[in-house]
């Protein structure tokens, strides 16, 4: 049986994969399979925690299961859930790591639960077990190892979190919470909060990266550490990075990679080109940032354009 794919998720030990009907496909060893298993229909995004995993329908509903320690399914309970339950409605946007998860909603509300609580930003000690608002005018959000990125509609971009080795951006390397949430720059299109570290790209294409470089996912030529944002590249439209390495997309359509080498991933502390493309037509859509990213819905056009095209052809897949 072969199934088109257009896009991927890879969680801590189990993998997740859209096909091109909207049916969601998981297999690993958090999954109850270990070989690809349909699970869901009608699905348009997904992401995966550490333990769990959360899926957007087309009807704006989002659904969680998996580990649940620490109530980072959303459904009161710290009961691991074997199969989907409906979390929540009116979702736009969805993003997991560790044990939180973060979703926006379409009237731009930001909503965590999960742990630790400095990570969902609700301030205090306690894991939120139902998803709790956190912040407003909220376009793009990505959940790190232990910190989170937002960006608000203004290209604002803001940090939370644990920041051990600088990786909120703020110049210190002491944890902040949602009560002490800050603001790290300006003009921000897209963000990726990795294990240890944070990429962003500017509406002009910059790539910008800060807190921890030791195995080079800056890309700059360097393993040297930043606790404020480093300008490491430009023309770039997309970025995906976790501990060991970082991949990003040029406006060229070219793909590029660098950090470590764990399991042959790569091995360069600078960028190098990997023999891949996207298409004349899916550049196209890409091509000028600060047209493609002024707001979230602006930027979801652009990408189901991408995902639209890409049924017919062969696709990058970025995973973090």
């Amino acid at each position: 049986m072969e199934v088109d794919i257009i896009a991927v998720v890879a969680g801590n030990r189990h993998s997740l994969a859209i096909a091109a009907d909207g049916g969601l496909w998981e297999w690993g060893r958090s999954s109850v399979s270990s070989y690809p298993l349909r699970i869901m229909d009608d699905v348009i995004a997904a992401s995966a925690g550490m333990e769990h995993s959360v899926a957007l329908r087309a009807d704006g509903s989002l659904w969680a299961w998996g580990g649940n320690g620490w109530g980072q399914i959303g459904d009161g309970t710290t009961e691991s859930r074997p199969a989907p339950v409906k979390v929540f409605d009116e979702v736009v946007a969805v993003s997991a790591a560790g044990f939180a998860t973060m979703a926006i909603k379409s009237d731009g509300s930001l909503w965590a639960w999960g742990g630790p609580a400095s990570r969902v930003g609700v301030g205090g000690w306690e894991n939120q077990l139902v998803p709790t608002m956190v912040m407003e005018n909220v376009v793009f959000v990505s959940a790190g190892g232990e910190h989170t990125m937002a960006i608000q509609a203004d290209g604002s971009l803001w940090a939370w979190g644990g920041n051990d080795f600088g990786q909120l951006g703020n110049g210190r390397t002491s944890t902040a919470s949602s009560a002490s949430r800050v603001r790290i720059m300006d003009n921000v299109a897209a963000v990726e909060a990795g294990s240890r570290h944070t990429m962003a790209i500017d509406v002009d294409g910059g790539l910008w990266a800060w807190g921890h470089n030791t195995v080079g996912v800056f890309g700059d030529g360097t393993t040297v550490s930043h606790n404020t944002p480093t300008q490491v590249n430009e023309g770039i439209v997309a970025v995906s990075s976790n501990f060991w390495h970082t991949m990003a997309i040029g406006i060229d359509g070219v793909l590029w990679g660098w950090g470590g080498n764990m399991g042959g991933v790569l091995k360069s502390f600078i960028p190098h080109i990997y023999k891949f493309t996207v298409t004349p037509q899916v550049q196209a859509s890409v091509a000028t940032p600060k047209k493609a990213f002024p707001s979230f819905y602006d930027t979801t056009e652009i990408w189901m354009e991408w995902l639209e095209m890409a049924q017919q052809q062969t696709v990058i897949l970025v995973s973090g």
